[in-house]
């Protein structure tokens, strides 16, 4: 006759706020490790970004309206395309 010599092993039970913060936190590494960036630095990213996709398409907007001198909607849509540009070129170099 062979005895059980298996040993069961228990975890202490974490409250769960414990466990979500833990979850968060290790969300937060793994994004850091996969793109170099903290959840910060991607939330002003996210939100250049938008900012300035609106602003193209509030400029592409004027242009299809007819509403507007065409040199000022011209320049509008220009700086709107220089913003995108150079914050698409900022996502890229990280």
């Amino acid at each position: 006759m062979s005895a059980d010599k298996s040993v069961a092993f228990s975890l202490p039970a974490y409250p769960e706020s414990f466990v979500a913060s833990a979850s968060l936190i290790g969300e937060a590494f793994n994004v850091y490790h996969e793109t170099g960036l903290t959840p910060r630095q991607l939330a002003e990213q996210r939100g250049e970004l938008l900012k300035a996709a609106k602003r193209m398409i509030a400029a592409g907007d004027a242009t299809m309206d007819g509403i507007g001198d065409d040199t000022l909607k011209m320049i509008e849509f220009g700086a709107a395309d220089f913003d995108m540009r150079a914050i698409i070129a900022k996502c890229e170099a990280k």
